[in-house]
Formats: C-alpha cells, structure tokens, sequence
C-alpha cells in the first residue's frame, strides 16, 4: 500500500509470447507511463492521458498480434516522442 506520494500502479500487461517482449500501462501519478520491453533494453513513454497511452498501447499490441517489426523498430513508436501539452 502506498502511504503517501503519487500512487504507481500498473493497469495493464501484455506478453509477446513469440519475442517475450511486455508492454504495460502504468499509472504514475497524475500521468501514464508505457513501459516496452524485450527484457534486455527498455523503453518507456510518460504521457499526460490514459486515451494517449491506450493509442500506443493498442498499436504495440497490434504488433505483436500479427509479428509485425522488430524489437527495434517497435521501440520507435515511444522513443524521441515530447509530452503532449
């Protein structure tokens, strides 16, 4: 339990099984982190809304549905991206 502080909690979690890479949603504060993984490198990008998250999320997951990119070329879709205003 969190006794102060911002609360941080993950909302969601998904498993390429193929690649073993994750992706999640978590919350962290009064913004949203999507955290990517292959479980050597990781990737995270804070955003200011759930809607925000759901979008990068969703496409990430798209990936892995249909083997699409590498571990690399995934990545890309959180990297060098600013915080909205």
């Amino acid at each position: 339990m969190n006794w102060g502080g911002n609360m941080n909690y993950t909302i969601i979690s998904t498993q390429d099984l193929q690649t073993g890479q994750i992706i999640d949603i978590v919350k962290d504060g009064s913004t949203y982190n999507v955290d990517f993984t292959n479980k050597e490198k990781f990737v995270t990008r804070k955003v200011r809304t759930l809607e925000e998250a759901q979008e990068i999320y969703i496409k990430i997951v798209n990936y892995f549905i249909n083997g699409f990119y590498s571990f690399e070329q995934r990545a890309k879709e959180l990297e060098d991206k600013e915080l909205k205003k």
